[in-house]
């Protein structure tokens, strides 16, 4: 099957799917909100995630497929959400401009370069293709909520932020849903697992606020003793939308971020017999210590000042390891061909994996599930910062989505007690230790090895 084949396909699916042609009748005749476009979003992510899945193993340019779909994706859902959104405000008295999220290219880049991983099973692709595609999917629709609750926010329009289950959801979505003044939500309201039925929508109605002091009040209408409605010229109209599109995104660009920005590395802290004498500590002869040292020294030193990655596979019985230097996308990493052969004539849980992470976070989900579909004796990261992460499992690792869900979260909670461990003070310890607590439960193992 080619890329026509599957489009054509997946259109003829969607034209003949009752449940969507209902919800598509209710958003055509004005009347919609956005509870139907959620659930636009969810048939028609569901879809398309089924018919790739369905059809994945027999294309010839996965990744090529997988960003073309999920760009007509991105370009439906915001269609639909567009065309609701100027029915809402016509009711409303309004005349705002739908704005749209930029296209997460590098999520999905990494997303689509999973499905080429060739140290997995077919059905371990199949899953992906179709748990991910649906996953990204609808988060473009929680994106253009996102987009546009902030930008009428910004320009002083009360929002609100509701998230919703659809009755058969995990105790993390139940702990998260509800409906929150624009704002004050949590900051994991948007996020969602794979097979999430959640849903976020956002509401603003004639209410106003002053922007700096939040007091509200009711826009009154036309001949309840307001003024007229001030009418601009078209020249006019899309000056006063360009300065408030301007000033949201300097309101964008300057806030903080929760990540440690800083991927420059002193070369002080890795050249020195204090990080030498942590690979000691890893019970692994001399030889593959000083490997691990050497190794982990030569990427921190060759990434310094980037956002690329270099990856290293140590053969703990041989002694022999592969490193990959020459693989440069942001924030990924990819073994080589090389690296696949050992992988496969190695025995299992013999490879030691290291790579390093220029924001000095621990490892992320998707270390986690390669490191257990890989058969890893275990990973570490090595961060741009000096300090190291190891991770290895106790026992049978669940790969459901739900779980994988939950230990991404833990995994932030324990980034965030590190990110903050100044403010913590004498509770950091604690903190941490009862995080990592809650990932040996999962029977994962995280050994954190901080410089400071």
């Amino acid at each position: 099957m080619n890329n026509d084949d599957l489009r054509k396909l997946i259109q003829q699916k969607m034209s003949t799917s009752p449940s969507l042609r209902s919800v598509m009748k209710r958003i055509q005749s004005g009347k919609a909100t956005f509870r139907d476009t959620a659930e636009y979003s969810r048939i028609f992510s569901e879809l398309v995630g089924r018919y790739f899945s369905e059809n994945v193993l027999s294309l010839t340019d996965r990744e090529a497929v997988a960003e073309e779909l999920l760009r007509g994706s991105y370009g439906e859902t915001n269609s639909v959400l567009g065309q609701v959104q100027r029915s809402i405000d016509r009711k409303n008295g309004l005349n705002i401009r739908p704005q749209t999220a930029a296209f997460p290219l590098e999520r999905v880049q990494q997303f689509a370069h999973s499905l080429v991983d060739p140290t997995v099973e077919d059905s371990v692709i199949q899953r992906r293709a179709r748990s991910g595609t649906a996953n990204i999917s609808m988060s473009f629709h929680d994106d253009y909520i996102r987009e546009n609750a902030q930008f009428r926010n910004d320009a002083g329009l009360k929002c609100f932020i509701t998230r919703e289950t659809d009755g058969k959801c995990c105790k993390w979505c139940t702990a998260i849903a509800g409906r929150y003044v624009y704002g004050e939500e949590p900051h994991d309201v948007y996020r969602r697992h794979d097979n999430c039925g959640c849903s976020v929508i956002y509401e603003n109605g004639r209410q106003r606020q002053d922007v700096w002091s939040k007091r509200t009040w009711e826009a009154p209408k036309v001949g309840a003793g307001a003024p007229p409605p001030t009418k601009f010229t078209p020249e006019q109209a899309r000056a006063l939308e360009r300065e408030r599109i301007s000033r949201y995104v300097q309101s964008e660009n300057s806030k903080v971020k929760a990540e440690n920005p800083i991927t420059i590395v002193e070369n002080a802290k890795i050249n020195s017999p204090k990080y030498r004498q942590i690979f000691n500590e890893f019970s692994e002869s001399a030889q593959i210590s000083r490997i691990m040292c050497q190794e982990s020294r030569n990427m921190l030193k060759h990434r310094t000042g980037t956002e690329f990655e270099d990856l290293t596979f140590i053969d703990s019985k041989s002694g022999h390891y592969i490193t990959r230097t020459d693989y440069n996308v942001k924030s990924q990493v990819k073994p080589s061909k090389r690296m696949c052969q050992m992988l496969r004539e190695s025995e299992p849980y013999s490879i030691i994996a290291i790579h390093n992470h220029p924001k000095s976070g621990t490892p992320s989900i998707d270390d986690i599930g390669c490191a257990y579909e890989r058969k890893y004796k275990y990973g570490v990261i090595a961060c741009h910062n000096g300090s190291l992460y190891r991770y290895s499992f106790l026992g049978e690792f669940d790969t459901s989505e739900a779980n994988l869900s939950y230990v991404d979260m833990l995994l932030d909670n324990v980034n965030r007690i590190v990110y903050n461990k100044g403010d913590l003070a004498d509770s950091f310890e604690t903190k941490l230790a009862d995080a990592l607590d809650q990932l040996k439960e999962k029977n994962l193992k995280l050994e954190v090895l901080l410089w400071n």
